[in-house]
């Protein structure tokens, strides 16, 4: 699409889980969504977008990296179960800061 400028983010948290981890800026316990983009202009709208949802970021670099984010990396619904044994609907999920998030895309990094 010309012109389109793509951000990804919502790949990697359950739908449920956005509404029971949103938290207002500075909670320490507020998650980090990461995000993986080519256009740093929207890169930063979509970060705003995500500060008034209730979550912070982490960088996940280029759409060419957002393979780091995709299904079955560390990156991916992972960091925010509670129990990852139990059935998504069922958990009520835990906060991921913007640290633990990195480190999930690190250690993507490293496996694949």
């Amino acid at each position: 699409m010309p012109g389109a400028r793509t951000v990804k983010t919502f790949s990697t948290i359950y739908f449920e889980h956005l509404l029971s981890l949103a938290r207002p800026a500075g909670s320490p316990d507020r998650s980090a969504l990461p995000l993986s983009g080519d256009d740093n202009a929207a890169k930063k709208s979509v970060t705003a977008l995500l500060d008034r949802l209730g979550y912070d970021t982490a960088d996940a670099g280029t759409l060419t990296e957002s393979w780091r984010i995709q299904d079955g990396s560390p990156a991916w619904v992972l960091p925010y179960l509670s129990d990852p044994r139990l059935p998504w609907p069922q958990d009520p999920g835990k906060p991921a800061g913007a640290k633990e998030i990195r480190t999930a895309l690190e250690q993507a990094r490293k496996r694949f």
